[in-house]
């Protein structure tokens, strides 16, 4: 009874200490922790969980009495006392070796369980686990409709997963938050992460598109509520954080030469990548990721064998997991896998080409009778060829819904969800903006220098209009029709329908159109270009774009 009276001390307290800083003295033969990310530290609370019939994550929360203490969700580990003898937890610190584990108590209204690990009679003996990130671990449960969470866990039963892109809170009800897309099988007691990668819930259960999880707030509260427990407010003995070592890029000494320096350099970086890719984070988060480091790589050498032969196997990973999930009936995972996949290789037009079926909704039965004809909407652009001396065009600039069955008479599309016909453009560059004399329209040159989902967009927007880029504070998202009018009929060298007097880093990019889809009403998704295919299509509001923003000349 006291040891479960200190194990839920423990859990309460840690749920009520926000933040960084070391609690206590460290043991001496604990080693100094490597600078690390708070994503990767928080991959490190993150654990996989192995019963005798089942797979899921667990929460490490608390060093005690010589164990460590890991929440779950109950249903992972729920079963006959037999089955309880036989659970296992592998640390992402400990390069997935498995330790057995011990079934201390369930609380089964939370769907929660709590395990334990004894330190020394395991491989924990020689890790200074009093280094561990307690530190994520949230204090008050402060999330809203709308903001980006980050969900990690072992999605049937793979390694240590940080989602390509975030999951948007949907609703918070009673401290149960509810967050889109949906989890996979083995996500269940794994860690719900927000923007500051601060620990702010458990996932327990999926329901239609999306996943459940609960607040670690609620947890604390409903075991005071059982136990009558009174929080302590005496320090526990934690340490700072232990993390994965992600080598850090060192200052070049000023001795060396500059071929030694371009060396080290490269060195560095191949470091860094390898150690990304090992965690397998292939594309995401932005900018510290194994392809981004690569690319690095591949600008002082372009011809680097080993980030080369790196870059085909994370292509094949994303190809492989994203055919395997088709065979399944699973498009929404292949859609995530192959859209992974084209941030490596966009112009791969077999992989773009299943991604557009995959996308597109498959059309309803004709019907028997026949039906009353309906007048055909004349496409936004209207002349097969603008010449420059023609008067200006005009484009819808109000965004409107527009469901995927009206696209191509409202944007004016072929059967390849191309424009029917183009503008002929009168470009003319100046500075940082791209003027287009045919539609009056000015264009940011570039754009946002990494793709981002569509609520970092709009935000991408505002701040352009708070810095008044260029001068102006009257910066928008295209319509679709205005985004189409920059499209060519013909790939250009650089691999893009668009014409080079544009970054090519743009590859896809974000409308203000948004798409009704089916029982759905019209919120969650929006409409792209894909200037890397020719075409326009749509995607989910929490998947990946890029913005070029516009304004209307005056």
């Amino acid at each position: 009874m006291i040891r479960k009276k200190q194990l839920i001390l423990s859990l309460c307290l840690l749920f009520w200490l926000l933040g960084g800083g070391v609690f206590g003295a460290r043991p001496v033969s604990a080693q100094n922790p490597p600078s690390a990310s708070k994503a990767e530290q928080a991959k490190i609370l993150i654990v996989k969980v192995r019963a005798k019939n089942s797979f899921g994550a667990g929460i490490l929360f608390s060093l005690s009495g010589g164990y460590l203490f890991i929440a779950t969700a109950n249903h992972v580990v729920q079963g006959s006392p037999k089955e309880l003898e036989e659970l296992f937890v592998e640390f992402e610190f400990l390069r997935g070796a498995t330790v057995p584990a011990e079934f201390v108590n369930a609380y089964p209204k939370l769907d929660l369980a709590v395990l334990r690990v004894d330190i020394e009679n395991s491989r924990l003996r020689d890790v200074a686990v009093d280094a561990l990130p307690f530190n994520l671990l949230g204090k008050t449960l402060r999330l809203q409709r709308g903001e980006e969470v980050y969900p990690i866990g072992h999605p049937e039963g793979e390694d240590w997963d940080v989602p390509a892109t975030p999951a948007v809170i949907k609703k918070v009800v009673a401290e149960e938050i509810s967050f889109e897309p949906s989890c996979f099988a083995g996500h269940s007691g794994g860690g719900l992460f927000d923007a500051n990668w601060t620990l702010v819930g458990m996932m327990t259960r999926t329901l239609g598109r999306s996943c459940e999880a609960i607040s670690f707030e609620r947890i604390c509260a409903t075991l005071e509520d059982d136990w009558g427990l009174v929080v302590n407010h005496e320090p526990l003995p934690l340490g700072p954080v232990n993390a994965v070592p992600i080598p850090a890029t060192p200052t070049v000494q000023p001795t060396l030469s500059v071929a030694e320096q371009q060396q080290q350099q490269l060195q560095d970086l191949l470091a860094k990548a390898d150690a990304y890719f090992k965690l397998k984070w292939y594309t995401t988060p932005p900018e510290t990721n194994a392809f981004d480091v690569y690319r690095q790589v591949l600008q002082l050498d372009p011809d680097n064998p080993q980030a080369l032969q790196s870059i085909q196997q994370m292509l094949a990973f994303y190809k492989s997991r994203a055919e395997q999930a088709e065979k399944q009936g699973n498009s929404q995972k292949a859609i995530q896998y192959y859209q992974g996949y084209l941030k490596i290789a966009p112009n791969d037009d077999e992989v773009l080409d299943k991604l557009l079926q995959l996308q597109t909704p498959t059309p309803p039965l004709l019907p028997t009778s026949t039906p009353t004809p309906r007048p055909t909407v004349a496409p936004t652009v209207t002349p097969t060829s603008i010449p420059k001396q023609t008067p200006k065009i005009t484009l819808r600039s109000t965004p409107r819904t527009v469901s995927d069955a009206n696209a191509k008479n409202e944007f004016g599309l072929d059967a390849n969800r191309r424009p029917i016909r183009y503008v002929d453009n009168d470009f003319e560059k100046q500075g940082e903006v791209v003027i287009d004399h045919a539609t009056g329209l000015m264009w940011q040159q570039s754009g946002s220098g990494t793709y981002m989902n569509y609520t970092k967009a709009q935000e991408y927007i505002k701040n352009l209009n708070r810095q008044q880029f260029a001068g102006y504070n009257d910066w928008r998202l295209p319509t679709i029709p205005e985004l189409m009018s920059l499209l060519e009929p013909k790939r250009a060298s650089d691999g893009l329908y668009i014409d080079p007097i544009f970054d090519r880093t743009q590859m896809w990019c974000w409308s203000a159109d948004i798409i009704q889809i089916k029982d759905e009403g019209s919120s969650g998704s929006a409409w792209h270009v894909y200037f890397s295919y020719g075409n326009a299509r749509w995607n989910d509001f929490y998947n990946d774009g890029y913005v070029r923003a516009v304004r209307s000349r005056q």
